[in-house]
């Protein structure tokens, strides 16, 4: 075999790492993906644009082009899909019921066209890396060819997911509406069962995802655990961090507010704190955001933001706080991290790049007053916010994208292929 691999990807920005790993070690044939921002003559133009160009910036101008991948080898899909559903989002957020219901049809669609678009470069290949939900038609592809197939899943293991947000439907249904039906996860189970059967490995982010495929059946032997990564250029501590002892702790929140994230533990920890507290919300808010106005005097919402700002909005805040349910690792957690914030999280698994006390806390699921209690610790105590923060920084330095590359590359090519023949390079 010559080893020429196919990665076919929805929107995970690990697999953006690994498609340039494989690039750079010469491994690449095809990278299959919807929009990614390469710094085209028409896209330049486009982010010079009035309102436009900022728009684009915010939303699928936050998709970069990684380093070491050849614009060659990208053959992105359904692009026009990508673009109008965006607009349509945006119109959503401003309550446009209709857009709503185009986005959500629009995002339908992706799934399906990337796994046919999947399917059809998988003709020319040795092997396909997929992302979950649309590496099933190439997967059956490499069956036939006898080659490899590798599944990377950023999250727990599905019927996981469905059992636990079922539950919370339960214990709250004013935030069920805060994740996708129930029936939806339902509907395509089948088809991700399938892809983990198919699968010769699988990747994942954490020890507590790994637990997840092993509780439901899937043999240990396909399973890998490679902790994602940060950009290291991007996500860097401020010269110096100062918080007076009276002030406001300054908490941010980043991802989907969702209750597979814990959002509504979050905020009912921010209604019982009895200390100042200035709490953000970064990222994205569901259609009916009904359950958030009994708590909307006690955050701001910042819509999602390009990298470069996101680091600047952590380094203007004091700790980052992600209660999940549910996670594969939780990104964000070593983004914080490397900009020197301590870390409030689960043992879902963020806690895979945390050890409690040490680079902040791991509280307890579905616990607002575990979440208090480390909140006013971390507020009375600045010597205890800047060790932590500092133990997190030099945790965060080993969790480059390098390292990630790496580390899933060995996982891609062991035993079936030659191992990649150059350095792989940092992010």
């Amino acid at each position: 075999m010559s080893g020429k691999m196919l990665v076919v990807n929805s929107i995970s920005p690990e697999l953006d790492q690994l498609a340039a790993a494989l690039c750079e070690a010469g491994m690449l044939s095809t990278y299959v993906r919807p929009y990614l921002y390469a710094g085209r003559g028409w896209e330049k133009l486009l982010m010079r644009t009035p309102w436009v160009g900022a728009a684009l910036e915010s939303s699928l101008g936050r998709r970069r082009m990684p380093v070491g991948l050849d614009p060659a080898r990208l053959r992105p899909a359904l692009v026009m899909n990508d673009f109008l559903a965006t607009a349509a989002g945006r119109l959503a957020n401003k309550g446009s019921r209709s857009a709503r219901a185009l986005q959500s049809e629009l995002l339908r669609r992706r799934a399906p066209g990337l796994a046919r678009a999947g399917a059809r470069a998988a003709l020319q290949v040795d092997g396909v890396v997929g992302n979950y939900g649309v590496a099933l038609p190439a997967f059956k592809v490499m069956q036939e060819r006898q080659g490899i197939s590798v599944l990377n899943y950023p999250i727990t293991h599905h019927r996981l997911t469905t059992r636990v947000l079922t539950e919370e439907a339960e214990r709250d249904p004013g935030f069920a509406g805060t994740e996708a039906p129930m029936n939806v996860h339902r509907a395509t189970e089948a088809l991700w069962d399938e892809e983990c059967e198919l699968a010769d490995r699988v990747l994942l982010g954490s020890d507590f995802a790994r637990r997840s495929f092993v509780d439901e059946g899937v043999p240990e032997r396909k399973l890998h655990v490679v902790p994602y990564g940060a950009d290291l250029d991007v996500f860097q501590p401020a010269p110096a961090r100062n918080h007076k002892p009276d002030a406001a702790l300054r908490v941010v929140f980043a991802g989907q507010a969702s209750q597979r994230k814990g959002i509504s533990y979050l905020l009912q920890a921010a209604a019982r704190y009895d200390r100042q507290l200035d709490l953000t919300l970064v990222g994205s808010m569901p259609a009916d955001r009904a359950p958030f106005r009994p708590y909307e005097k006690l955050f701001r919402f910042v819509p999602s933001l390009p990298r470069e700002r996101l680091a600047e909005l952590f380094r203007q805040h004091d700790v980052l706080v992600l209660p999940s349910l549910l996670e594969g690792l939780g990104m964000v957690v070593i983004e914080a991290m490397a900009c020197g914030l301590p870390v409030i999280v689960t043992p879902t698994g963020p806690d895979q790049v945390v050890d409690d006390g040490c680079e902040g806390f791991v509280v307890p699921v579905r616990d607002p007053d575990a979440l208090c209690d480390r909140l006013a610790r971390l507020h009375d105590d600045a010597d205890l916010r800047r060790r932590m923060g500092e133990r997190a920084l030099a945790r965060a330095r080993g969790l480059g994208w390098a390292q990630y590359r790496k580390a899933a590359s060995a996982v891609v090519t062991a035993g079936r292929f030659p191992p990649p023949s150059v350095e792989v390079g940092a992010a």
